[in-house]
C-alpha cells in the first residue's frame, strides 16, 4: 500500500497524472521514481530500494503474462546499504524485564519481546507458536523445535528460564481467549510502534 501511495504522489508530481500504461514504463521511469523517493526523504536506502523492489515484482508480473514486451527493471541493479543491527546488553534486558507497565498491552508486548530477545525466534515464528511445537528430551529439558518461517529450516531451541516464564504467564490466559498461539503477539507494526 505504501509503494502505491509513493508512486501516485510521484506520477501526480513527475507526469501530472494518477496513472500510467504499464507499457511507458521504461528503465528512465524506474530511476526517476527511484530519485523521487530519495528527493522526498521517504526513508534510508534500504527503504527506498524496497519500494523500488515491490514496484519490480508487480512490473514483472506484468511482463511475465506478456502485457509488456520488455522488463524495465532488466538493467536496474536493488543497492541494499549493510545494517548494524543493534543488541541489548544484559543490564538494558533486566531494566526492561522490571520496568513497570502501566497498560496491559504493553506489559504483553514487553514480555514478547523479551520472549524474542531469549530464543532469537522471529515475530512470525512466535506468532504462530502453538503448544506443539514444545516439547521436553529425555532429560527433561524443555525445547521448541519449530520449522521457521523465513529460513525454512527446523530449529530445536532451548526453552531457557525467562522465555518458559512468559509462555507459562499467558498460555492460561490465551485459551480463556480461545486463542490458538502461546503467546499475546499483534502485528509487527504495532509491536515497533508499543517498543519504540
Amino acid at each position: 500500500m505504501r509503494t502505491r501511495r509513493h508512486l501516485g504522489k510521484f506520477l501526480s508530481k513527475e507526469y501530472g497524472m494518477h496513472d500510467i500504461r504499464v507499457g511507458l514504463i521504461d528503465l528512465m521511469f524506474v530511476k526517476r521514481f527511484e530519485r523521487h523517493l530519495n528527493d522526498q526523504k521517504i526513508g534510508q536506502q534500504n527503504t527506498i530500494t524496497k519500494y523500488v523492489t515491490n514496484f519490480k515484482k508487480i512490473v514483472r508480473i506484468a511482463h511475465a503474462h506478456g502485457w509488456i514486451e520488455r522488463d524495465p527493471f532488466y538493467h536496474w541493479k536493488a543497492v541494499w546499504s549493510p545494517v548494524q543491527r543493534e543488541v541489548l546488553s544484559e543490564s538494558e534486558l533486566k531494566s526492561l524485564r522490571e520496568t513497570h507497565m502501566d497498560a496491559q498491552r504493553l506489559e504483553e508486548v514487553r514480555d514478547v519481546f523479551l520472549f524474542y530477545c531469549f530464543t532469537g525466534l522471529a515475530h512470525s515464528d512466535v506468532k504462530r507458536l502453538s503448544e506443539n511445537d514444545m516439547t521436553i528430551d529425555i532429560k527433561k529439558k524443555k525445547w521448541i523445535r519449530i520449522n521457521r518461517k523465513k529460513i525454512k529450516v527446523r530449529c530445536d531451541i532451548p526453552l531457557l528460564g525467562l522465555a518458559e516464564k512468559v509462555i507459562l504467564k499467558y498460555k492460561c490466559r490465551n485459551s480463556k481467549r480461545g486463542g490458538t498461539g502461546l503467546l499475546p503477539v499483534i502485528s509487527n507494526q504495532k509491536t515497533n510502534l508499543y517498543l519504540k
